[in-house]
């Protein structure tokens, strides 16, 4: 598993928008609000940096 840095997560809608994206992109992740963290399989990684820009938001 693997650690992806979205700082400018806020709030639960926020973690609602990515979240979404994430699903249509077919990627099972974990967000953790408090850390600003979205947890994703290793090999899902790019796909999933996509999908959180995609939603809006900066990955680190």
């Amino acid at each position: 598993m693997t650690d992806i840095r979205v700082s400018k997560i806020m709030c639960e809608a926020c973690c609602e928008k990515i979240k979404k994206s994430l699903q249509e992109a077919g990627i099972q992740a974990e967000i953790n609000l408090r850390f600003k963290l979205v947890t994703v399989a290793d090999e899902d990684v790019e796909r999933a940096k996509e999908a959180i820009q995609h939603a809006g938001y900066e990955v680190e």
